[in-house]
């Protein structure tokens, strides 16, 4: 679940999905193009993510296909991002949080 709402944060979309290095230490880790985040001591390739991504998309991108039809919103719901706050003073958007990758 981690690897989806990362991904979302972060702006990797199905379609999208990065197979070189951006720039962006944070999605290039995360695609297994700059170090690991742990994937190996579980047995995973280095590219899971990019697979995954590119499989079912991220986690908003599975939440609309799935959810959204049936009349639940994320925006102003626990499922909106954490990050998707309308100010830096006001409640922090959802529960949905992507912890940093290490």
């Amino acid at each position: 679940m981690g690897i989806l709402i990362y991904a979302e944060a972060h702006g990797v979309t199905s379609g999208n999905v990065p197979t070189a290095a951006t720039g962006d230490t944070n999605v290039d880790r995360l695609m297994g193009l700059e170090g690991s985040f742990g994937q190996e001591a579980l047995g995973l390739s280095d590219t899971v993510a990019q697979d995954v991504i590119r499989g079912v998309g991220n986690y908003g991108e599975i939440y609309d296909r799935h959810l959204a039809p049936l009349g639940l919103e994320r925006e102003g719901s626990r499922n909106a991002l954490w990050a998707n706050a309308p100010c830096t003073d006001c409640y922090k958007g959802g529960q949905i949080y992507a912890a940093p990758l290490r």
